[in-house]
């Protein structure tokens, strides 16, 4: 299931980078950092219990929890208004969930790419984190940013979105004791997160 993800993602991005070599075609690349608020955390598990019941347990938390992320991304800008590229990044979505994405993210400026500006982003991705039982996490992005061109060819976004994360922890804790489980007595392990992001991306 991951490997056909990465494989759609790849495509999609070649395809895109042809179709874009018309008109005002240039490649891109970068870093990026910033901070993440996680304002929610929704959590499904089942497991057998060490005392021996069946333990089901489903429950929603609202807090706030200040955390981060990073990535480096490769890609392109075309047709004057739109970028895409594809973006390997680093998410702390809780305090102790940590997964890495790979995902692709397509832009449009208002304006130009090449002057300063506000854009519109969407990124979404596949985690290529260790999970329950192999099942593919989930990572997508959506919000905005105002470029600061500060050189040809060097930009500096300065980025607001909305983040949605979707985790299948292998590391479960049972309510009871607060001890972590062993995996062979977890029959399933599910995560959503909402979160804030402010950042920055740096691009050449």
């Amino acid at each position: 299931m991951r490997r056909r993800i990465y494989i759609t993602l790849l495509l999609l991005a070649v395809v895109v980078f042809k179709a874009g070599a018309v008109d005002g075609f240039r490649t891109i690349y970068g870093i990026e950092y910033g901070y993440t608020s996680t304002v929610s955390e929704w959590h499904h598990t089942n497991y057998v219990s060490p005392e021996g019941p069946r333990v089901n347990q489903i429950h929603m938390d609202y807090d706030y929890v200040p955390l981060g992320y990073a990535g480096l991304w490769y890609g392109a800008e075309f047709a004057r208004h739109w970028s895409t590229c594809l973006v390997l990044s680093l998410n702390w979505i809780s305090k102790e969930r940590t997964i890495s994405v790979l995902s692709m993210r397509i832009a449009y400026f208002f304006k130009s790419y090449e002057v300063d500006g506000v854009k519109l982003f969407l990124d979404a991705g596949a985690g290529v984190t260790e999970t329950f039982k192999g099942l593919p996490d989930f990572c997508g992005k959506a919000g905005g940013a105002y470029r600061l061109v500060l050189a040809k060819k060097v930009n500096l976004d300065l980025c607001a979105s909305v983040q949605l994360s979707v985790d299948h922890p292998v590391t479960v804790r049972d309510r009871f004791s607060g001890n972590i489980l062993t995996l062979n007595s977890i029959r399933r392990s599910d995560a959503l997160y909402t979160g804030i992001n402010i950042g920055l991306m740096l691009g050449f």
